[in-house]
């Protein structure tokens, strides 16, 4: 997988958290650890984007917002601009139940889309999808004109949407993410 680089958005605000979600812990690792453990058997190209210098600890590198305050359009456009590889597999930091399996099912799927973002109970992820570079000007000029919902931004590019119930109807819990403290019970 030399084409691909793999980057872990770590950047947001966690308001709903009141923390840093990527390190709260989980089976005695912080989330992003879980979701770097899943992506390490398919390649060691492994990227944080995030702009608290406390994920140096990963030994990982690790970038910052080029545009900051917008969110996750903002995180996918800085790896758009920083990758030097035609594909970039994104991921959320609070994604600890994601599988390599289900990574290298997303990837397999990708073919010649300019996104691919797998469909869990009608709902997309665009936090565990792959993106192509070449979207990087068009991104840019969604942005200019004001685009911050990332739903929103991707549709301008029609995505390969794929439906993983046809892959795994037991991926539904991988796809979970944790936004606030609550959340935090389904990791028990």
């Amino acid at each position: 997988m030399k084409d691909v680089g793999f980057y872990i958005l770590a950047g947001g605000k966690s308001s709903r958290m009141g923390r840093d979600k990527g390190f709260i812990k989980y089976n005695e690792k912080p989330l992003v650890q879980h979701v770097i453990d899943a992506i390490l058997p398919i390649s060691d190209n492994i990227n944080i984007v995030a702009n608290d210098s406390a994920y140096a600890f990963l030994k990982l590198k690790v970038h910052p917002d080029l545009i900051g305050d917008i969110g996750p359009v903002g995180g996918i456009y800085t790896v758009l601009k920083k990758s030097p590889y035609p594909y970039n597999f994104i991921l959320s930091c609070d994604m600890p139940l994601i599988r390599t399996n289900t990574i290298k099912y997303i990837l397999n799927q990708h073919h010649n889309h300019l996104i691919t973002i797998p469909v869990v109970k009608q709902q997309e992820q665009p936090l565990c999808a792959v993106y192509n570079s070449s979207i990087l000007n068009n991104w840019h000029d969604w942005m200019k004109n004001g685009e911050r919902r990332l739903l929103r931004m991707v549709k301008h590019f029609h995505p390969n949407l794929l439906d993983m119930k046809k892959y795994s109807r037991s991926t539904i819990k991988e796809f979970r993410s944790f936004n606030t403290k609550e959340d935090l019970k389904y990791l028990k």
